[in-house]
């Protein structure tokens, strides 16, 4: 619970997405008010996504929509406060989509209490729940990347 500036009390559901170092949190609102705020500015959801050529994030996108036809849930019913940091423009696209659902795992979870072990399952095969923690390993002394080394030369 977090108490507003007018001091009534507003529920939200968090959400955290991390992809590589981009970090994004996403705070579900269940008001019926339809915003999305990325960083403190209203925007759309094509502004976020827009035309976009990675298979991977369009994949991902593609398994909200599922999660959202298969519980029969009204995405105008929400309002989304979105905050991203750090990495690059793709992760934080990636972080934002995992912060967003892990988000609607967590509103799922409370309100569908008898049906937890099929949501945290469906959600696991639409790789939602699952961090992928990869990140760039550092140059080392000597080597021109992180493990490539220079060609040997014998003479």
């Amino acid at each position: 619970m977090t108490i507003n500036k007018t001091t009534n009390l507003t529920r939200y559901f968090l959400g955290k997405g991390i992809k590589k170092t981009g970090r994004a949190f996403c705070f579900l609102y269940h008001d019926g008010k339809n915003k999305i705020e990325l960083n403190n500015e209203a925007i759309e959801v094509k502004e976020i996504f827009g035309t976009d050529e990675n298979i991977n994030c369009l994949q991902l996108v593609k398994n909200l929509n599922l999660v959202v036809e298969k519980f029969q849930l009204k995405i105008s019913d929400f309002s989304f406060k979105i905050r991203a940091s750090g990495g690059g423009f793709e992760s934080q696209k990636v972080s934002i989509i995992y912060s967003v659902a892990h988000s609607l795992l967590a509103f799922l979870l409370e309100n569908n209490a008898e049906d937890k072990d099929n949501i945290k399952y469906f959600f696991r095969q639409l790789h939602f729940v699952t961090v992928d923690n990869r990140i760039k390993e550092r140059k080392k002394i000597g080597k021109t990347k992180a493990r490539k080394s220079k060609p040997y030369v014998k003479r």
